[in-house]
């Protein structure tokens, strides 16, 4: 990946600590392939589910503060009202139409 440049990056977790703001993942190897994605990328967007707030994971690969914007399907006031506190931009993804 070194290489390798990118307008944008979307990158998914598999936790998230609003506490001090680390992005996790579950694998070392994972890790390292976002951090590089991360560093090479013009725009970073995270992408966390609701259920990925505040959960732990075994490998740290970034911060919030690494990307352009979060985007999640959260609607929980509390963890908007955090990120918006953060400085952390937030794009809400709605939830599909059923015909």
């Amino acid at each position: 990946l070194e290489p390798l440049l990118f307008s944008k990056a979307f990158i998914g977790t598999s936790g998230v600590n609003l506490d001090n703001g680390s992005v996790m993942t579950d694998s070392m190897d994972s890790g390292m392939v976002k951090e590089k994605v991360i560093s090479n990328a013009f725009y970073k967007f995270l992408l966390v589910d609701e259920k990925k707030f505040n959960r732990q994971d075994s490998f740290r690969f970034g911060s919030l503060n690494d990307f352009t914007a979060v985007i999640t399907d959260t609607n929980d006031a509390a963890i908007l009202s955090r990120l918006q506190r953060m400085g952390i931009p937030v794009l809400q993804a709605l939830p599909p139409r059923i015909a």
